[in-house]
């Protein structure tokens, strides 16, 4: 039981780091407005405009991520919140892929 709940916290960490690395590559949607969007998440995290992420802002932004996948607000990580995170992440990526093959 203990080696699922590892399992998918790391899941979990790992989205969270593909998403950041992709939002400061500028992957994903290759749009213009993806662009922007991608440009806007990064402002968004980097507070003092030095195109970097400091420490504090790193975990400012995975501290937001955590409460977005904390459903119900009560500090803890349910499965059926991970789950749904996982299922969510999943669909995206799907849709991703997609769209690259058009």
């Amino acid at each position: 039981m203990k080696r699922k709940t590892f399992l998918s916290a790391a899941l979990a960490l790992f989205l969270m780091a593909t998403s950041a690395q992709a939002m400061h590559h500028g992957e994903g949607d290759k749009s213009e407005k993806g662009k922007h969007h991608k440009h806007a998440k990064f402002k968004e995290f980097d507070k003092d405009g030095d195109k970097k992420f400091s420490k504090s802002e790193y975990l400012d932004m995975k501290s937001k991520h955590f409460e977005k996948l904390d459903v119900d607000g009560d500090g803890y990580l349910t499965r059926e919140e991970m789950k749904s995170a996982r299922k969510k992440a999943k669909e995206r990526y799907k849709k991703m892929r997609e769209k690259r093959q058009d």
